[in-house]
């Protein structure tokens, strides 16, 4: 995961921007807004104390536009991951088949694209290296033209760990979304950038 820390006020987000080390994100947080970019409720890469603070200024204006702030939890300064292939993975709930994994190219055109695979949890060897070679993903995470490769070997722990967890908890999830998992350069590891987990209402 990036870093990152909740904070209710623009004093508190700087000291946090200043923990972390600008650039920053800052991300509106409620549970009634799934997709925050949808509402303009997210700033990236700003790059010092006055940007922030603007973007502290319009974010919490653009909230009160959308009649959330009731809902607000507060703001969420994280970590700018500027690099990286971007790819998600989420779980869902099949109403006859239970709990299935999706992988696939990520970012803000995921519908568009439909480029993803599927499996059924619990995974069998090999489920993840297969699903990862069945998307466009698989050529973007290859070396090319001077461009290293991706570290793969963190993004299949990272996607096995996840089914793990979604195995383990079955009962109480409805679904989780990562979106997007920035995968950097061979060594360098991965960063889930963004994640929504919904649990299950009780029966």
């Amino acid at each position: 995961m990036t870093r990152e820390y909740l904070v209710g006020t623009l004093r508190e987000a700087e000291q946090a921007s200043s923990e972390i080390g600008y650039p920053v994100v800052l991300k509106a947080v409620s549970d009634d807004i799934s997709h925050k970019t949808e509402l303009g409720l997210v700033a990236l890469g700003l790059p010092s104390r006055e940007a922030l603070a603007d973007a502290w200024t319009l974010l919490n204006r653009r909230v009160d536009d959308a009649g959330q702030r009731g809902g607000l939890k507060g703001m969420l300064v994280q970590e700018f991951i500027p690099r990286g292939v971007e790819v998600f993975a989420g779980v869902s709930r099949d109403p006859d088949f239970g709990l299935t994994l999706a992988f696939g190219t990520g970012g803000i055109d995921i519908e568009r694209k439909r480029d993803f695979a599927l499996r059924l949890l619990p995974l069998h060897q090999g489920d993840v290296e297969a699903m990862i070679a069945e998307t466009e993903a698989a050529a973007l995470l290859r070396a090319y033209r001077g461009r290293p490769a991706a570290d793969q070997e963190a993004l299949i722990a990272c996607l096995e760990a996840l089914a793990d967890f979604a195995t383990v908890e079955v009962n109480a999830l409805a679904e989780i979304d990562l979106n997007p998992i920035k995968v950097l350069p061979a060594g360098e590891g991965c960063h889930v950038v963004d994640a929504l987990i919904v649990t299950r209402d009780k029966d």
